[in-house]
């Protein structure tokens, strides 16, 4: 009998159990077993010569293996957590199996006769201990799919290149301390490569390709090692040292007692290295009411900066830049380890192209330019023009966290969220030292990193600000400006090399 399309096999029942497959009386098709140890009882699959997908977990397939080669219409068989100790060979006599997954066995190698799956297009044997791969696995010049996560491998061969068909190719948490250079040959049609958590010490210039694409997955820690490149800083003395740390703690805050704390209530313990890896020493900026500017050089949003001189604010032409706001910095340096401790940091967008801002950091005396009639306070509108509705700013501390911590469970990712809201930091605040909200799917300083160089950690989200393409002020906006400086410009105060994402 002719097996059946990929459509047709969908409307077929697919059984839980050999009982109810064999009560069935008609031609099976479809098994899904979990859990049986009935080692006789699943013999009997061997039974249902029309069988085409056979997936079996927590199994003891010991007296069904040797009757595989019986189910000649197999296209798919799962062996997953089955205790098995090698690849058995009568998977070798199934002429259309395409589909073979043996994840979570006990699985030391993988043998030579490999070659004789042909008919194979997608194979995951992730969780085993298997440490080399022989030179006939790479005659599977048809795999499409493949899955070898969570091994031993050491060494993968330029034989790899060979591969031409593949379209994903996972070598996650594997003992991998390079890659082949051939795996060059396989950009352009590998859409997938996922190479984290190997203690890489070298790597080929060739996964620049995959890494501009946007296909190749891997720690972060080891782009210098085959993109050659490194942010090129400003020519100015360091004035301060700035570590990760002075970017996420401020010494003697409490809310950090509170974040260990919040780790163990929300069940997190096993993230707690990665969660304090990513937290972050925030202020948060707060829009408080309408700006009476009795006090000169106090922080706000709009209006005017209270800079001595005109001749300073930046100009297209005869157009002013937008103002968006200005910071400062005494009301913060109690809680700020990594800006100045005194002066202004006043924030300007280019009048026609959002991508391009400018910060001035002022030292000196102030002088406000104009001074504004207070209006009685009522909820922002639209319809304000910036400039005549200057806004207070209140500023608080805050510990900030990214929207998403990568490898997370589902189950974890609800805690997760569960546990950013219980710290009070709401998605995307108007924040110094902040996150922003991820940018499909890619966080702003990853982003910046890739297209001026340097390591994303490296990239230190000055301002995050609420600000539309209009050139006016929102606090409900749902995306942000975002302004960026690399740390090494910042210990040097060079505030002129920022970068604006939004």
């Amino acid at each position: 009998m002719e097996p059946l399309s990929r459509n047709d096999l969908r409307e077929q029942p697919c059984f839980e159990s050999v009982e109810d497959a064999l009560d069935f009386g008609g031609d099976v098709y479809r098994l899904n077993i979990e859990y049986d140890l009935d080692a006789a009882l699943l013999a009997r699959i061997a039974e249902f010569s029309t069988i085409q997908e056979l997936y079996l977990s927590h199994c003891d397939v010991s007296q069904l293996l040797p009757l595989l080669p019986g189910l000649r219409n197999l296209e798919s068989l799962s062996l997953n957590e089955c205790g098995l100790e090698s690849v058995p060979e009568s998977v070798c006599e199934l002429p259309r199996l395409n589909y073979l997954d043996l994840d979570w066995n006990g699985i030391v190698e993988i043998p030579s006769w490999v070659n004789l799956l042909q008919s194979l297009r997608m194979l995951t044997i992730r969780g085993n201990e298997v440490r080399t791969l022989p030179q006939e696995f790479f005659e599977l010049v048809d795999l499409q799919y493949l899955a070898m996560s969570d091994n031993c491998i050491e060494v993968l061969p330029d034989a790899i290149g060979d591969m031409q068909g593949l379209r994903s190719l996972y070598l996650f948490g594997n003992r991998l301390k390079t890659m082949p250079a051939s795996i060059g040959k396989l950009h352009g049609q590998l859409r997938s490569l996922s190479l984290k958590n190997n203690p890489f010490e070298s790597l080929p210039k060739e996964l620049e390709e995959f890494w501009q694409s946007e296909s190749l997955d891997i720690d972060v820690q080891y782009f210098p090692l085959f993109l050659g490149w490194s942010y090129v800083y400003s020519n100015r003395d360091p004035v301060v040292y700035i570590d990760e740390d002075a970017l996420k703690w401020v010494e003697g805050n409490t809310e950090f007692d509170t974040l260990r704390e919040a780790i163990v209530e929300y069940q997190l313990e096993e993230r707690k290295d990665e969660i304090l890896s990513a937290v972050r020493s925030a202020i948060v900026l707060t829009p408080a009411g309408p700006d009476t500017r009795k006090e000169c050089g106090n922080s706000r949003f709009c209006g005017q900066p209270d800079l001595p001189d005109k001749a300073l604010l930046p100009k297209e032409g005869k157009q002013s830049w937008h103002f968006l706001c200005q910071i400062d910095l005494g009301e913060i340096a109690a809680v700020n380890s990594f800006l100045p401790q005194e002066g202004l940091l006043s924030f300007f967008l280019h009048p026609s192209n959002s991508k391009e801002g400018r910060v001035l950091f002022h030292e000196g005396p102030r002088a406000d330019l104009q001074r504004v009639k207070a209006r009685r306070w009522r909820p922002f509108d639209l319809d304000d023009h910036p400039t005549k509705s200057p806004i207070r700013m209140e500023l608080s501390h805050s510990v900030a966290l990214p929207e998403k911590l990568f490898r997370l469970t589902d189950e974890e990712a609800l805690r997760y969220g569960k546990f950013r809201e219980a710290m009070g930091y709401r998605e995307g605040q108007q924040a110094i030292n902040g996150y922003s909200p991820f940018i499909y799917g890619k966080s702003v300083s990853g982003k910046v990193s890739k297209s001026r160089e340097g390591l994303p950690e490296e990239w230190v989200e000055l301002l995050s600000i609420r600000w539309d393409k209009r050139g006016w002020f929102d606090p409900e906006l749902d995306y942000a400006t975002t302004f960026l400086i690399h740390r090494e410009d910042l210990m040097r105060r060079d505030f002129d090399r920022v970068v604006v994402e939004c």
